[in-house]
């Protein structure tokens, strides 16, 4: 079995579609450089989705895709005031999947990866 390799993200956007409080510069979500897509919440609020789009994958024609790995690094402020609602799948509508790999989990407050698949 064939694997591809990790790649980034082509195109951020904040996606209003849940939520209430904006993604501020979601393009510097792309790379793991210290730049961050950052999000101001108060107590119960809950952000846009972070979307992200453009991958640029190669997958030869016949395959048959066995499972998606995303891994997103993150942190909080405050360990443990952030929990993950949803992490979905954009399909190639464009639209969100409606599979929720998330787990609520906590987000730590250093940048960790957390993995979802």
């Amino acid at each position: 079995m064939a694997t591809t390799s990790a790649t980034n993200g082509g195109t951020f956007a904040s996606d209003n579609t849940v939520g209430t409080i904006a993604i501020t510069n979601p393009s510097n979500a792309q790379t793991s450089n210290d730049s961050y897509a950052t999000a101001v919440l108060l107590l119960n609020e809950i952000t846009n989705y972070l979307k992200v789009t453009n991958f640029s994958f190669t997958i030869p024609i016949h395959s048959t895709i066995d499972g998606i790995l995303v891994e997103i690094e993150r942190k909080s402020t405050l360990a443990n005031s952030i929990t993950d609602s949803a992490v979905r799948l954009v399909l190639p509508s464009g639209s969100f999947g409606s599979t929720n790999k998330s787990a609520g989990a906590s987000w730590p407050n250093a940048d960790a990866y957390a993995s979802f698949g």
